[in-house]
């Protein structure tokens, strides 16, 4: 699942989402839902995304 499904699950459980990692400009929903946002080898978009947002962006 991916994108707005993903957000959607998440939502569902209990607790606060605390730490997310992605790759892709489709996991911006589920990165802004955590208290800590990571992008691994991250597409530009999402790139552009975390910088603008000061997300860690982890290349290797």
């Amino acid at each position: 699942n991916v994108g707005q499904p993903k957000v959607d699950k998440l939502q569902r459980l209990p607790g606060k989402l605390v730490a997310a990692y992605g790759d892709t400009m489709r996991d911006i929903p589920m990165l802004e839902m955590a208290e800590t946002a990571v992008a691994v080898h991250p597409d530009a978009i999402l790139r552009e995304t975390a910088v603008q947002r000061g997300w860690r962006i982890l290349t290797s």
